[in-house]
């Protein structure tokens, strides 16, 4: 027999935090790792086959067993046919149905199932192992259900709502001489889902987002700690926009309409988005997408492979075997993907692309693995599929990802003067105050939406509301303290009314003398 993980080492969850270890163990969750059984060894190899410890069930499972409804062929069309079923499956069991359901189950079990450890060839260690997704969507989209249900079902994910995360919540609070872990470090190595998140404020998801990036948490104050977290996190929460339509009156809600939603300026600031590995909008769900023909998951079956992924990456196994092609494929994936929907608007994507795709194929080499062995077997399969299910996420139409960056990416030189006076004239319609505007920013180089009130003379909430959708149509950017910077378009547009301003005032003139 060959043991191949080793459990005499006590949990990475927190160090330092209290040096009898005793509130530790009590303050982290430790069902899946417990520092007492020394002598356990999870899994084993004996006769060329691979035994697991359940702790749950007490009983030894053979992993070939456990693995053999997930097992998949290594190709790319055998992938997407397998992730199909198993999202049909998965959104049975809460009893919905429909692609967008069973999308976001799919993502669900994703992120369940992801590793906290990827190291790549050549040595170098991802900072952030497993999958951070964010789901948005108005009511009635089954987006709880499909996501916070799916997770209680499994019984493994700690879920919590806005109302527990505070800062203190989220990370830590000091009770004492302890620091005590919060939501995110007590779950290392566990999953979080958070409901509501819409009503988590700013500068809360911000103090997180260092953290999150790097995977562990330094407490540096009167009693230093560190805090490992490598925490899988699905944050759930609804749309904020104007009325009950979009932007433009249409019934479908997009990005592009979004008031204060994934954009930001309320809700998440870009460099909290660059954070999450995918976003998703969704929308209303008919009724067609309730009580599905298909066979419910076996949530049993599907709860001890959680468990066994999550015991094997507590123990520091969660090197990753990739195929030559694999890495090189990646970064093709990652060049289509920015090519296609890569915006600064909405830094989904961008320079660590490559990362989150390295990210998400991981996660598909487990929750479809070609190798029975309980190590991650990452292909060339799972990188294209993994490129594929984002694709999938960013051209739902409720995302409108692609026509943002499109329209991010036109030079203001393609504007001629038809189209300058048209996007005046629009602008006019939706922000009666874009005169003072622009006449302010035609001698400042940044101004805050406070001194644009005062200029325009209206209440600083409804300024606020114009300048987000100025800043979802590319016209002003948010630069921390200096306030706010109008862009080359903007600029642009300025010198384009200055300019017409004259022509313009001497016809009007003209017309009212005649």
């Amino acid at each position: 027999m060959k043991k191949i993980l080793d459990t005499n080492n006590r949990p990475k969850g927190c160090q330092g935090a209290d040096q009898s270890g005793q509130a530790v163990d009590q303050a982290v969750n430790t069902d899946v790792v417990s520092g007492a059984s020394e002598e356990r060894n999870p899994v084993v190899w004996e006769d060329d086959k691979c035994y697991w410890q359940d702790e749950a069930g007490g009983e030894t499972v053979d992993v070939n067993e456990l693995l053999k409804d997930f097992v998949c062929e290594d190709s790319f069309e055998a992938m997407q046919q397998r992730a199909g079923e198993i999202g049909a499956a998965l959104a049975a069991t809460i009893h919905l149905g429909g692609k967008q359901t069973e999308l976001m189950s799919l993502l669900t079990a994703l992120v369940h199932v992801s590793p906290t450890k990827i190291l790549l060839p050549g040595g170098r260690r991802l900072k952030y192992g497993p999958l951070q997704g964010l789901i948005v969507g108005e009511s009635g989209s089954f987006k709880t259900t499909a996501t916070s249900d799916l997770s209680e079902h499994l019984g493994l994910a700690e879920l919590a709502t806005s109302d527990t995360t505070t800062r203190a919540g989220l990370l830590y609070r000091v009770r004492g001489k302890d620091v005590v872990p919060g939501l995110l470090p007590r779950n290392d190595n566990r999953m979080v889902v958070i409901d509501e998140f819409h009503k988590t404020r700013p500068q809360e998801i911000r103090a997180a987002t260092c953290a999150r990036s790097r995977g562990v948490l330094r407490v540096d104050s009167c009693n230093s700690a560190t805090f490992e977290m490598q925490t899988r996190l699905l944050c759930i929460g609804n749309l904020r926009h104007r009325g009950s339509r979009g932007l433009n009156g249409s019934e479908s809600i997009s990005l592009a309409d979004l008031d204060a939603g994934i954009l930001g300026t309320g809700f998440l600031e870009p460099e909290d988005i660059r954070r999450f590995d995918f976003a998703a909008v969704v929308g209303r769900v008919g009724a067609e997408a309730v009580r599905p023909a298909v066979e419910p998951m076996d949530m049993a079956r599907f709860s001890r492979l959680v468990r066994l992924y999550w015991q094997i990456g507590a123990q520091g196994d969660d090197d990753c075997i990739w195929s030559p092609a694999a890495c090189d494929t990646a970064r093709d994936v990652a060049a289509a993907l920015n090519e296609r929907f890569e915006t600064p608007m909405l830094p989904l994507l961008g320079p660590d692309s490559q990362d989150k795709v390295l990210r998400m194929a991981a996660a598909a080499a487990r929750l479809m693995p070609t190798e029975t062995d309980g190590r991650i077997h990452i292909t060339e399969s799972h990188v294209r599929w993994a490129g594929f299910v984002l694709f999938q996420i960013y051209e739902l139409p409720t995302n409108g990802l692609a026509e943002i960056a499109a329209r991010d990416r036109q030079h203001p030189d393609d504007f001629g003067d038809d189209e300058m006076e048209a996007l005046l004239y629009d602008l006019l319609a939706e922000v009666p105050e874009i005169p003072t505007i622009l006449n302010l920013l035609a001698y400042r180089s940044s101004i805050t939406t406070g001194e644009l009130a005062v200029k325009a003379d209206v209440a600083i909430r409804t300024m606020g509301t114009r300048v987000r959708f100025l800043k979802q149509i590319g016209l002003l950017t948010s630069h921390g303290r200096a306030g706010l910077k109008p862009t080359s378009l903007m600029r642009r547009l300025i010198c384009w009314e200055m300019k017409q301003f004259g022509k313009v005032g001497k016809e009007k003139q003209k017309g009212s003398v005649a």
